[in-house]
């Protein structure tokens, strides 16, 4: 909660109650697509009004009772909700990574209002797989997040030129390649040795390593 105050704040934003949620659950969501866990410790439902996470409000609660930050009003806030702001200068409450992906997610939608923040929110493959099912307080599955990035990935099998992050390149003399090239991990299909064609070499067990390990990611077997 203190991360995204501060990256607010290093950018002159104001963040109502109301913003400061939905930003959160957008740094949980871009940090479990990068395949890192969530951030904020929140365990995610669907409300009325997108993600929630009832400690959250006891979190600001504590925040304003604690001086580390005050609310206010602010004209060119939504209308009934607070703005919170920090009142200390402080460091960085997380390591870098995560404050990397929390100042990215407030670069990127911190200016906005409360409903192009919230079709943000919605447009997330959590809320959207949630919605589907018609419940509310229904506990979102953040791990959906990273499954939509390794579908893209699986979907490039048909496009034989576009590598993805699960490819591994090969350089020139590699095995005795005579050019260099990209292992296309993600369009890994099974062949009978016989059909293997012309051998060149051996990979580094090295690079077989890391085939295998972008391999397993692709699919999904392991985070």
């Amino acid at each position: 909660m203190l991360s995204i105050l501060l990256a607010a704040r290093e950018l002159d934003l104001s963040v109502t109650e109301t913003h400061l949620v939905g930003l959160l659950y957008l740094t949980d969501v871009a940090a479990v697509e990068a395949g890192h866990a969530p951030i904020s410790g929140a365990t995610w439902r669907l409300g009325r009004r997108g993600p929630y996470d009832p400690a959250l409000m006891r979190a600001q609660d504590y925040v304003v009772e604690s001086e580390l930050a005050e609310r206010g009003d602010d004209e060119s806030a939504d209308a009934g909700a607070g703005v919170l702001s920090l009142t200390l200068v402080v460091d960085d409450p997380l390591d870098r990574e995560a404050m990397d992906f929390v100042r990215t997610v407030v670069a990127l939608h911190g200016g906005k209002d409360t409903a192009a923040l919230r079709s943000v929110v919605d447009a997330t493959v959590p809320v959207i797989e949630a919605q589907a099912g018609g419940e509310s307080g229904v506990l979102l599955d953040l791990s959906r997040a990273r499954r939509r990035r390794q579908a893209e990935a699986l979907l490039a099998r048909a496009r034989t030129t576009l590598k993805t992050e699960y490819c591994v390149k090969l350089a020139q003399g590699t095995a005795n390649l005579p050019s260099k090239c990209w292992v296309r991990t993600v369009c890994a299909q099974p062949f009978l040795k016989e059909e293997l064609g012309d051998y060149l070499g051996r990979l580094p067990p090295q690079v077989v390593a890391l085939i295998e390990d972008n391999l397993l990611a692709c699919l999904g077997l392991v985070d």
